[in-house]
């Protein structure tokens, strides 16, 4: 994707069409996901069908990239490509079979496709000669464990950043050990959540 080039931003209902169009622009969708929207009873039930249009997205031709909007879905990565694939919500309710994508649809969305829509994938996204070699080591093959069972059974079981290992129990006793103090004033803050 060039720079500059067009991309969608932050989209939960979608219209249909919508993702055709930002394909012709050479545009991204990043996709929102199921998170708390996908159930909620103010959305009119047409409006409801198109929460987290995955399939018609990435049959747009669009590139295709899976967020996390934290206060509407926890950003874990892995459930994330779970729920892409299934559909099915945290609440156990499965919503728009129809838009399921693929498990490789699904991880492309979460890794080079989600760097080009930052256009960074000229550094992240991929594993390449020259790139930062950012990657996380899985308990499990995601391509030979069932979908429903992906998140429980593909657990992350390491994490490098540029070409290292992160020890995280260094990691957390690093933080553990950080001064508070300069950010106590952020916990009186309001917190607003969209849902």
């Amino acid at each position: 994707m060039a720079s500059g080039a067009s991309r969608g931003g932050h989209p939960q209902a979608v219209r249909p069409g919508s993702a055709p169009r930002c394909a012709r622009l050479d545009g991204s969708v990043p996709v929102l996901l199921l998170g708390r929207s996908a159930g909620r009873a103010d959305l009119r039930s047409r409006a409801r069908q198109h929460v987290g249009a995955f399939a018609d997205a990435v049959a747009s031709g669009a590139v295709v990239s899976l967020h996390n909007d934290g206060s509407v879905s926890p950003p874990t990565p892995v459930l994330n490509i779970q729920t892409a694939v299934t559909r099915r919500t945290r609440a156990g309710s499965v919503h728009g079979a129809e838009q399921c994508i693929s498990l490789d649809h699904a991880l492309r969305a979460h890794t080079i496709n989600a760097a080009r829509t930052l256009h960074r994938d000229n550094l992240i996204g991929s594993l390449e000669v020259g790139k930062l070699a950012d990657f996380v080591e899985l308990a499990a093959d995601p391509y030979a464990v069932d979908p429903a069972e992906l998140a429980d059974q593909a657990t992350v079981s390491g994490t490098w950043l540029s070409g290292e290992r992160i020890d995280l129990g260094a990691f957390v006793a690093a933080v553990s050990g950080t001064d508070p103090g300069p950010h106590e004033h952020l916990a009186d803050h309001p917190r607003h959540t969209c849902c």
